[in-house]
């Protein structure tokens, strides 16, 4: 069945600040920064997190694919964990 979401920002960022305000884009701004840390040493999470969000410059998450974005997250976050230190 096709969805058309037609009362959402067609930017990623946009829609999370528009929702949280300035306060919850910072936050989020700044836990994408966190977990982008494994991004020299090609943390597959942290690539798919990044690539994720140069399409969230276009468009926006749609509900049904929220809980992949979210399991990105935890890939980039789990491999710059407290075991592994990046610069």
């Amino acid at each position: 069945m096709l969805r058309i979401y037609s009362f959402r920002a067609h930017n990623g960022f946009l829609e999370v600040a528009l929702k949280w305000g300035l306060l919850g884009l910072g936050l989020y701004l700044a836990l994408l920064l966190l977990a982008l840390r494994g991004l020299p040493h090609l943390s597959p999470g942290a690539t798919g997190l990044l690539a994720l969000h140069a399409f969230f410059l276009f468009w926006f998450a749609i509900p049904e694919s929220e809980g992949a974005m979210w399991a990105l997250w935890g890939a980039a976050l789990g491999a710059a964990g407290p075991g592994r230190r990046f610069p």
